[in-house]
């Protein structure tokens, strides 16, 4: 802002006497978003408004960054303080839409005195485009304040732009999901809603541009099998899929800079390039997925374990401590589950070509004083699936089994939790059932509201994400069925998981109860845990801090009729499907308590738990043998059929391996759009100092965090970056 205000106040004008305000105005920095037509300016304070102002045509221009157009605006009476402009963009025709940053008003000094000492300054953040033929009404940035609060003389103006934004920010209802933002593609979504052109706007298109900038555009044509996996399962290495995809290393391991493999090929993923190039097979590994990867949050505590297990099941590779059997060691809480059984109606017409399971795997944390499986003294190992619970007849899998049945076994436990972890994980609990709170956001709380200045930063291209995956994810020809096994019961999937979802979900120590992590389990080393917790309590503190400057009791919040529309609102219309038409209404937000807690759920689902689902994607999922969204072939029944030449040929084909990796490395990856949550800066959204010191708080209180996590990870084996406060995006964008 700095630069801005002082290019602002090096504008010069040749009659100091005759001007009272001085009109600064911010144009983006986008293409094509200069001023290109006359602008029309009305300042609304205290004592009126002000005459129109028709501002002097400026010329096109493509800018490079913020551009600032300075003009001047005489008033017959004393406005006293100013409150809001109302903006009218008079372009006309194709590019006639106008990106206003801000407009900084300044009330100069009369009597002679130097032109650019002002009595008084406001600054309008506007942040939004006014299409040409349309004005727009914006506040200034401070103070910030619930209707009840608001000065009299802007409830008017107040009133008047919720009501244009009810007509913008319409709903529409959505087979089996939440309802939304009526926009079938982001074109029909506002402007400022609205990625920027350079960003991909489809995930489709996204996946396939990330395939030809990794230099892998001969894969996408390519429908062939593998031949072969290289050294990575111990077979001939020669035309491998490591070598196709991956770029090449020198002995120091760093990038080989062969201009025939291309500056900016795929890295190698952790599972294949350190600790051993079978690490991937390691039982260790393959657990430590479901605490540090990107789909945490499915790994249950098993306190009863089925009998026909408990009596079926013996181990010679896994023993149990002395004196302890498989029930009891699930008694005393280390015994874990992950249970697919759900999805066996939800599995893939064979026609389809794809092949899914409905699994159930068990998992024993075994006591490891010698470090064989780890450096820790105890390591989560899988001891038992079964993949298919159904059928008591089919064979329980164990680490005893010959090496590609066991195998075998665990690729369709991955791919199950891959199913889930994209379709319901994050498009439904984390992207879809978002969108009605940020679409209520702007239809109930005015700009002005501290509310709307605290979740913005949070919400913004969440409709624009949920436009995308709707139009190109989800739908039928969506990535979801091009690439995964569930293929086209996606959407079906998705229906069905929603009718059990619940507002509480958002709440990560919730969950984790709910998993049955209540502290009285034997899990010493669980990092998604134990980071995720620290951030969820720094995000407590701030939303506390912020909520007590702005409610002195809980009948203000009570009182606030905007928050309580927004709220209601988002769960009676947005999440409507859940409450039937007999139900009892809803309650109201009642407390300072309770408002603080539906804000900690909103934050931590646009942030944390967005970039848990996303941020480490590409490690788990590059490597297709250790996680496959797509498998071929039968599910195995009987022990002894599976080989290394059989678990090759039920990996996906070059094309469908090509756009997958790269669809997860392009998920993985931050774009300049995406600040982090540490360090991210806020002036855009709040301007009252004592918000800032909030807001400075919470950065400090991050800080610690981050630094707390950084010596963590000095102590583990395999880092744990995930939740750290540098990597967590601030919002749903990548």
């Amino acid at each position: 802002m700095g630069n801005i205000l002082s290019a602002f106040s090096e504008n010069k004008h040749p009659d100091v006497f005759s001007e009272q305000y001085k009109v600064g105005v911010v144009s983006g920095s986008h293409q094509h978003t200069g001023l290109d037509g006359e602008i029309t300016v009305v300042l609304i304070g205290k004592q009126g408004r002000s005459e129109p102002k028709v501002l002097k045509k400026a010329t096109h221009g493509d800018h490079k960054g913020p551009h600032v157009e300075v003009f001047w605006l005489n008033t017959n009476e004393d406005l006293e303080e100013l409150g809001a402009i109302e903006v009218y963009n008079g372009g006309r025709g194709v590019g006639a839409t106008w990106e206003l940053v801000k407009v900084v008003v300044d009330k100069t000094m009369e009597g002679g005195l130097k032109h650019d000492t002002y009595w008084e300054r406001w600054i309008f953040p506007c942040y939004s485009w006014v299409n040409g033929g349309h004005s727009r009404i914006f506040f200034a940035g401070m103070p910030a304040c619930s209707p009840a609060r608001c000065p009299w003389w802007l409830l008017k103006q107040r009133e008047l732009a919720l009501a244009r934004n009810k007509q913008v920010y319409q709903w529409s209802h959505f087979d089996g999901m939440p309802s939304g933002m009526k926009a079938l593609k982001m074109d029909d979504l506002p402007r400022e809603e609205q990625l920027p052109l350079w960003h991909e706007r489809d995930f489709k298109v996204a996946a396939a541009n990330q395939v030809i900038r990794k230099g892998l555009s001969g894969l996408l044509g390519d429908y062939t099998e593998w031949m072969n996996l290289g050294e990575h399962v111990s077979l001939d290495s020669a035309g491998a899929l490591v070598n196709e995809l991956y770029a090449h290393e020198n002995v120091a391991g760093e990038l080989d800079a062969d201009a025939s493999r291309g500056a900016d090929r795929l890295p190698k993923p952790e599972v294949i390039k350190t600790h051993g190039t079978c690490f991937w097979q390691s039982d260790a590994q393959f657990a430590r997925q479901f605490t540090q990867g990107p789909h945490c949050s499915m790994l249950k505590v098993c306190r009863r374990v089925p009998p026909e297990l408990v009596y079926g099941l013996s181990l010679e590779s896994v023993r149990f401590r002395e004196g302890h059997t498989f029930a009891s060691e699930a008694a005393a809480g280390r015994v874990y589950c992950l249970d697919y059984s759900f999805l066996k109606p939800f599995l893939p017409d064979p026609k389809s070509g794809t092949t899914m399971a409905a699994p159930e795997c068990y998992f024993y944390m075994i006591a490891d004083p010698q470090h064989i499986y780890s450096t820790g003294d105890s390591c989560l190992l899988p001891i038992a699936i079964r993949l298919d619970p159904s059928d008591l007849s089919a064979p329980v899998f164990t680490p005893d089994d010959e090496t590609w049945d066991w195998m075998t076994a665990k690729a369709f436990v991955a791919n199950a939790d891959a199913q889930y972890h994209m379709a319901v994980s994050y498009y439904l609990k984390t992207l879809a059932v978002s969108e009605p709170f940020a679409v209520s956001m702007q239809r109930n709380l005015s700009v002005m509201h501290p509310l709307y200045k605290l979740l913005r930063p949070y919400t913004k291209y969440c409709l624009a994400f949920n436009a995308m995956a709707r139009e190109s994810l989800i739908s039928s020809g969506g990535l979801l069925e091009h690439l995964f096994s569930i293929h086209d019961q996606a959407p079906a999937l998705v229906a069905q998981e929603y009718t059990t979802w619940r507002f509480e979900d958002f709440g990560f120590p919730m969950v984790l109860v709910q998993n049955g992590f209540n502290g009285s389990e034997y899990f010493p080393d669980y990092p998604n845990r134990e980071d995720g917790l620290l951030v969820w309590a720094a995000i407590v503190d701030y939303v506390k801090d912020y909520v007590n400057l702005y409610y002195s009791s809980d009948s203000d919040v009570e009182k606030d009729t905007e928050l309580q529309m927004f709220y209601q609102e988002a769960m009676t219309v947005g999440h409507a499907k859940l409450f039937p038409k007999d139900a009892p209404p809803l309650e109201e937000i009642e407390s300072r308590n309770v408002l603080a807690k539906v804000l900690v759920y909103l934050i931590w689902n646009f942030s944390g738990q967005s970039s848990s689902f996303t941020r480490s994607c590409y490690e788990t999922y590059a490597f297709p043998p250790n996680r496959a969204t797509t498998l071929h072939g039968p599910i195995p029944f009987k022990k002894g059929d599976c080989t290394a030449n059989t678990f090759k040929d039920m990996l996906p084909n070059k094309h469908r391996t090509a756009l997958a990796v790269c669809l997860m490395n392009w998920m993985s990856e931050r774009t300049t759009l995406a600040g982090t949550m540490l360090g991210a800066p806020m002036e855009e959204f709040l301007m009252d100092p004592d918000a800032l010191e909030c807001y400075d708080r919470f950065q400090g209180s991050l800080r610690t965090v981050e630094r707390v996590i950084t010596a963590r990870n000095e102590k583990r084996h395999h880092h744990h970056h995930w939740m750290s406060p540098t990597i967590i995006s601030n919002s749903l964008v990548r």
